[in-house]
């Protein structure tokens, strides 16, 4: 794991930080095929330390019981909501946008300031939007969901022990001689 991402480490910032001087004039230390096998190895190299980093941060030996940096950062509770809510989003935000759109009575005049304000204030209709939505359609939809899976399924009902079903497979009918006791003890025969 360590060894992954120290390979890629080296990779990546060997690339990013070779000296920039070394490589854009071609008279100055390297010759011209030294350039070109740069050039050309470069981007490939980049590829392979970006491969490298993605395998090292996915995949870590379990067996110590530790996780891997990507999914420690992504199985983070702050997620569940966040992922809800920008789902929402993604859904109402044209909606919010084609209605102040059509809502013009003039044309728009752009302006990087006009721009910022326009999408700061669709993003903040629609969090708001999506927060109500969430909370007065969404839950309580799966909530229902929930309840009537568990009802169809079963999950309500309590879960018998198997020892209880053994006992119940033995008794015929209401026989008294078949107590916990007398079962273990034919058991143990």
């Amino acid at each position: 794991y360590f060894a992954v991402m120290a390979l890629s480490g080296f990779i990546l910032l060997s690339l990013v930080l070779w000296p920039y001087d070394d490589v854009k004039d071609l008279t100055n230390r390297w010759g011209v095929a030294s350039n070109s096998w740069y050039y050309a190895l470069s981007r490939p190299a980049w590829g392979l330390g970006l491969a490298f980093l993605s395998f090292a941060l996915r995949y870590r030996d379990n067996s110590d019981g530790s996780k891997s940096l990507v999914k420690s950062l992504l199985s983070l509770e702050i997620y569940q909501p966040l992922g809800k809510l920008t789902y929402l989003m993604y859904l109402l935000h044209l909606l919010i946008f084609s209605w102040w759109a059509l809502d013009l009575e003039q044309p728009a005049y752009y302006t990087q300031w006009d721009e910022l304000l326009l999408v700061v204030t669709i993003w903040v209709i629609t969090l708001c939007t999506a927060t109500i939505l969430w909370f007065f359609m969404e839950k309580p939809i799966s909530n229902l969901v929930t309840e009537c899976l568990k009802r169809i399924t079963g999950a309500n009902k309590k879960k018998r022990e198997p020892i209880e079903e053994y006992y119940d497979a033995l008794r015929p009918g209401d026989d008294s001689d078949l107590s916990k006791d007398n079962v273990s003890m034919r058991e143990q025969n």
